[in-house]
């Protein structure tokens, strides 16, 4: 065979020619370059008015800059008639810029309905991110594929994160992901090992949540929403939150009740001396710090002789109902009398004693120390007659019950007043010697 012959049939070269001509057009102030006078292609909305260099070849047309930095691909249009060929990409690096363009974009018009919906429902820094990776995806892979890796993305995971788009767009454009190293697969069994736990976890804490959020008043509907939907993280910031207003909430409520309460002085069981105190028979002094008697509408005369202890513990039970959550009130016998006479004739009586009934133990303190006139005997009776079977009281006196009638102005009040607490009432001694006198500084003592 000739030896010309042989170069004639040597075999194509492993790389297709690429049959090109390229050409300059000016672009438009759209960013449109025009081919063959009546051909329009677009390319960035940035570049209107300058030079681009356009591939032409027998399918598509390629648009570069001056620099050589592809802008944009299309397929090529043929016929006499004008046609106007956009690519949406082509918008991206402008529009990523300024998304206040979005709603009114060839973009948006060329994305399908879901992607578009979850798109206008972005907000604006958020939709600038989502452009701004649809245009690096547009770049690497083309519109289409990452359009489509936008569409598949959004499916898959309900949003349009990074890692998702770019393995999706890759897939797309048929190619495939490149790793600058081997990977490890053993750390996802682990990550699914914690999976599980948390699993198991997140089960415990919406427990733990739903009775929170109960104790709030949330509905029923409004809990089941929040953890259907919750990861463990939000999960666990909810209960941190709701547990946090749970404190304050309780630690508010604790304070309003210390106001309402108004103890003279704040007074503990601490170091209470309850061995010159006299219970009666089967009745303890942990029967007392219980406060089971508050529950049980229960009531109690402290009598003893001045100084012996009977209003520190008077007190001391009312700090420990506000510690419990109940309320409690604290009066003179002597200061609730004049209080009552004076509501009685200002025509507020009836305001006065819804207040007083609001209260789970009322406390009476020095009764007998100071006479009470006629009518305000008769109100401060109406008071413990409403205390009957209905909420706790507790009186402190030194006067024995023969002598309330004296206190009192009428013997019979007296006996009906003294019926009323002795029924579910209990009487506690306190004996000894003065605590005061025992600290007195006039008596040479030292102070405590």
């Amino acid at each position: 065979m000739f030896i010309e012959d042989r170069v004639a049939m040597m075999g194509l070269p492993a790389e297709p020619y690429d049959v090109v001509r390229y050409v300059t057009r000016r672009a438009d102030k759209q960013g449109k370059i025009c081919v063959e006078g009546r051909h329009f292609y677009s390319s960035d909305p940035a570049l209107a008015g300058r030079d681009l260099i356009v591939g032409l070849r027998a399918a598509t047309v390629s648009v570069f800059t001056a620099e050589g930095e592809r802008v944009c691909d299309h397929e090529r249009a043929y016929g006499k008639g004008p046609t106007d060929t956009t690519n949406p990409a082509s918008q991206l690096p402008l529009l990523a810029m300024k998304v206040g363009a979005w709603k009114n974009s060839e973009v948006r018009a060329s994305v399908p309905e879901d992607l578009r919906a979850f798109m206008d429902s972005l907000g604006k820094k958020e939709l600038g991110e989502g452009l701004r990776l649809m245009r690096s995806q547009a770049d690497e892979h083309g519109w289409d594929a990452a359009v489509r890796a936008m569409e598949c993305a959004l499916a898959s995971t309900g949003r349009i994160d990074a890692a998702s788009v770019a393995v999706a767009a890759a897939r797309a454009n048929g190619g495939a992901i490149c790793y600058d190293e081997a990977v490890d697969l053993r750390a996802y069994d682990a990550a699914i090992r914690e999976v599980r736990q948390m699993a198991i976890r997140l089960k415990d804490g919406a427990e733990a949540l739903r009775a929170s959020a109960r104790s709030m008043y949330f509905s029923n509907d409004t809990i089941g929403w929040f953890l259907d939907t919750a990861n463990a993280s939000q999960l666990r910031c909810v209960c941190e939150l709701i547990a946090h207003e749970m404190e304050v909430r309780e630690c508010n409520k604790r304070a309003r009740l210390y106001r309402r309460a108004r103890f003279p002085q704040v007074k503990s069981f601490e170091s209470y001396d309850f061995s010159q105190v006299g219970f009666p028979e089967g009745y303890s002094k942990e029967d007392l710090m219980s406060l089971a008697f508050v529950d049980a509408a229960q009531d109690f005369v402290f009598h003893g002789q001045t100084g012996r202890g009977k209003t520190h513990l008077a007190i001391a039970i009312g700090n420990a109902c506000v510690q419990a959550g109940k309320t409690a009130r604290f009066y003179t016998a002597a200061e609730l009398a004049m209080a009552l006479g004076t509501a009685n004739r200002e025509h507020s009586l009836e305001t006065m004693l819804k207040d007083i009934d609001r209260n789970d133990l009322l406390i009476l303190d020095e009764f007998g120390y100071v006479p009470i006139d006629v009518e305000s005997a008769r109100l401060l009776f109406q008071v413990v007659s409403s205390c009957y079977e209905r909420r706790s009281l507790i009186l402190t006196t030194n006067i024995e019950f023969s002598k309330w009638g004296t206190v009192l102005g009428d013997d019979k009040l007296a006996a009906a007043m003294i019926d009323r607490i002795v029924h579910h009432g209990r009487l506690l001694e306190f004996n000894g010697a003065s605590h005061r006198m025992d600290a007195a500084l006039m008596l040479g003592k030292a102070p405590s």
